[in-house]
């Protein structure tokens, strides 16, 4: 990702509609997820970013982040001082094998060219039936100039995703749709911005106006709640949370 992008990233994360409700989402399928004591937990968030996520995170146990870029672990290091190391999936991990309880990787596979190799790291890194949540942007009819800004290399469907986690060692425990709500005006907004500005490389994150972000916030959160009951047919983004198999997996019923 562009470096002046974390700049931005860090000046909106705390209130922007889109990096909050995610957020949320995210820590609640780990609020009904994660087994195990906070206090004996280990986490690590890879690909960091500015650090939006490592706070929350600290509330489930100790947590640590990595990011390929020496600018985001300047940022994440004003949430985790000390505790943000430099390194990228698949092979740059400067932590040991069955370190973690939990991983996340929210929004990372996306930049990297062996995103099989990548899942195979998350693997490597989990204790036995640690848990790895991962989100991904959804459906490349949705490919925009917001993506190439972001130096993304695909975006995905559900069953793209599903394929990487081998189920002879993963056990999937809810993969789904998010962001379902909004994604007709998004889907409408990148067709009308490929047909009539197809020269414009920014993203599309501009902060809206107070009112329309408590909206769309509303509508993140409103999709958190359905979430629990159930998954969604489409959407924007796709998520996965995943359970390392060992020789002795516990079984986790599906919602």
């Amino acid at each position: 990702m562009r470096i002046d992008q974390y700049e931005k990233m860090y000046k909106i994360q705390n209130t922007h509609w889109w990096f909050v409700g995610k957020a949320d989402i995210v820590e609640d399928v780990i609020n009904r997820r994660a087994g195990g004591q906070a206090d004996r937990r280990t986490i690590l968030d890879i690909g960091c970013g500015t650090g939006l996520m490592l706070g929350r995170l600290s509330k489930y146990g100790n947590a640590y982040g990595i990011d390929h870029s020496a600018e985001a672990v300047k940022f994440s290091s004003r949430v985790l001082n000390g505790r943000v190391k430099q390194g990228a999936l698949p092979d740059r991990i400067p932590f040991n094998d069955g370190e973690f309880d939990l991983i996340t990787a929210l929004d990372v596979l996306e930049h990297i060219d062996d995103d099989v190799a990548s899942v195979k790291t998350l693997y490597r890194l989990l204790k036995p039936h640690g848990l790895a949540i991962v989100t991904v942007p959804a459906y490349m009819h949705l490919w925009s100039n917001h993506d190439m800004v972001l130096e993304h290399k695909r975006r995905y469907t559900k069953r793209h995703l599903m394929t990487l986690f081998d189920n002879r060692e993963w056990q999937i425990e809810k993969a789904t749709y998010f962001n379902t709500l909004l994604y007709p005006p998004i889907l409408l907004i990148r067709t009308l911005n490929k047909l009539f500005h197809p020269n414009r490389f920014e993203t599309d994150d501009a902060p809206p106006s107070r009112f329309m972000n408590a909206i769309f916030y509303g509508v993140m959160r409103f999709e958190m709640k359905w979430l629990r009951r159930g998954n969604l047919p489409l959407g924007v983004s796709v998520l996965i949370s995943a359970r390392k198999k060992t020789e002795s997996v516990k079984t986790f019923e599906l919602p």
